[in-house]
């Protein structure tokens, strides 16, 4: 009995180091993208130009918005699950 409950604590181990870089890897990739994309729409002149003309600047701020909050809600939970 206690030599099954051994191996659950390590397979339990085992899944939460993958939780964590899996995780890990998500925040550098939002990261990355919710600092560079945003530079790029605003610097690039034609850029900026198309999603003006297009009305779509409110929809591009929302999705990079809703980005940064899972950014914060990952690592708050990422935070109280270690």
């Amino acid at each position: 009995m206690a030599h099954r409950k051994a191996d659950q604590t390590d397979q339990s181990a085992d899944f939460l180091q993958a939780y964590n870089s899996a995780t890990n890897l998500l925040l550098a990739w939002l990261g990355t993208y919710s600092v560079g994309v945003p530079a790029f729409l605003f610097t690039n002149q034609a850029a900026l130009t198309k999603l003006v003309s297009q009305q779509k600047t409110a929809r591009v701020a929302v999705i990079f918005g809703l980005a940064m909050a899972s950014q914060v809600l990952i690592t708050l939970l990422n935070k109280y699950i270690e």
